[in-house]
């Protein structure tokens, strides 16, 4: 997998695919933002669809009992072959459209700032800091 990734890293990295826009060339590096990409993925997708791969799973093994190893196997070929095939669509139509709609340094670091306070907010009534008189 890794020499996959490489070779594709390579035959992009011929174009200007990896070319950072100006606005942003000198804030970080292409391997910094690889590196918190891949973190930020690794950790949201083990959060959010490993409890939906571990249902499906559960569901197919009950609903299949005495399959074969194929069988056992191909729920989570067709549920992982599907959302990285979701992800890659949708990741593709959300960077068209964020290179479109470029903000300014400005407005990214107030939209920052909202959305700080926001999950600080959120944050503390999940923990029930706060009493429910009051939110």
């Amino acid at each position: 997998m890794s020499a996959v990734l490489i070779a594709l890293y390579a035959l992009l990295s011929q174009t200007d695919f990896f070319q950072l826009p100006a606005s942003i060339e000198g804030a970080a590096s292409l391997g910094a933002v690889a590196i918190v990409g891949l973190l930020a993925a690794t950790s949201s997708c083990l959060a959010i669809v490993g409890g939906l791969l571990l249902s499906v799973s559960a569901k197919w093994a009950q609903a299949y009992h005495p399959a074969t190893r194929w069988q056992k196997l191909r729920p989570l070929l067709l549920f992982n072959g599907g959302r990285l095939g979701g992800y890659f669509l949708l990741g593709g139509l959300v960077g068209i459209l964020g290179h479109a709609l470029a903000l300014s340094v400005h407005a990214t670091g107030y939209l920052t700032i909202i959305v700080a306070v926001v999950m600080l907010l959120l944050g503390i009534n999940v923990l029930g800091l706060v009493p429910k008189q009051y939110c």
